[in-house]
């Protein structure tokens, strides 16, 4: 689901008509996509959250002779939560009268490209969980599932990392 037509969707009947009037539609347009950006970014927030949740209830079933796993996983989980709060609280596209780098409709749309890309890498986490939950379960290819998980959040980082780059024109 794209974030913008729900944002569009959601514009009331003052808000239409305002639209129309010459120099408000651009503002608005703008306002638009920030919005739909810190809606799409919530939403990642969320997946990351509900894995590092996952983690938790994992790592709190490993018993003491998987005490050097624990602490790997703990690692793995504070790390999943430092990138979620990171998304969460992100900047979103905005510039004010005298910043020296401003924000355009064009910036704003690979922004949010950007950000759905994120989503989508945001995703191969739960499979990761997975995984790690059936090598829990199964007592076998725990040190890789744990491998797989940190590298792919230290994956998902640094693409986040990237993310001011789109802001900056420097992408």
């Amino acid at each position: 689901m794209d974030m913008r037509d729900v944002v569009a969707d959601g514009m009331g009947g003052f808000e239409k008509l305002v639209a129309k009037i010459p120099g408000y539609k651009g503002y608005k347009e703008k306002e638009m996509r920030r919005e739909a950006d810190k809606l799409l970014r919530d939403h990642i927030y969320g997946v990351l959250t509900e894995q590092r949740r996952h983690i938790e209830e994992i790592q709190g079933n490993l018993g003491i002779e998987h005490i050097e796993n624990v602490e790997k996983i703990g690692t793995a989980r504070r790390r999943l939560q430092t990138l979620a709060d990171t998304v969460h609280t992100a900047a979103y596209g905005y510039s004010g009268l005298f910043d020296a780098v401003k924000v355009k409709e064009e910036e704003l749309d690979a922004l949010y490209a950007f950000d759905e890309d994120l989503l989508t890498q945001s995703e191969a986490i739960a499979a990761c969980v997975d995984s790690l939950q059936a090598a829990v379960e199964n007592g076998e290819g725990l040190t890789g599932a744990i491998r797989d998980l940190t590298e792919t959040i230290s994956r998902l980082r640094d693409l986040y990392g990237r993310r001011k780059g789109v802001l900056t024109g420097m992408a």
